[in-house]
């Protein structure tokens, strides 16, 4: 009965819905995040110049250097494969265990 149950879920629209936004999620992991990584590496490498422009003495140019820092940090946790194996183990952990229609 279950197996019955698995391959008619294997053929529905869910499944191949499923399997479209996981391709989409590769292919756009793989072009748009490293565009985003170096972006996020050039807005740093200019808020860094600006401050030392600016003797190092800003207070508010400080701050937007930390946090120019933390986006490219945050960048780099984001657009590493250990993150889209994530993201595609709990897309189809979804599909299998997720809610019954």
């Amino acid at each position: 009965m279950k197996k019955l149950d698995l391959k008619k879920k294997l053929l529905g629209k869910k499944f191949l819905i499923y399997i479209l936004i996981t391709v989409i999620a590769i292919v756009v992991w793989a072009t748009l995040f490293n565009l985003i990584k170096w972006l996020a590496v050039i807005y740093f490498a200019f808020r860094f110049v600006k401050l030392a422009l600016r003797g190092f003495s800003c207070p508010t140019c400080w701050f937007h250097t930390i946090i120019a820092a933390l986006v490219v940090i945050l960048t780099y946790i984001v657009s590493s494969k250990l993150f889209i194996v994530f993201f595609v183990i709990f897309i189809w952990a979804d599909f299998f265990f997720g809610e019954k229609n």
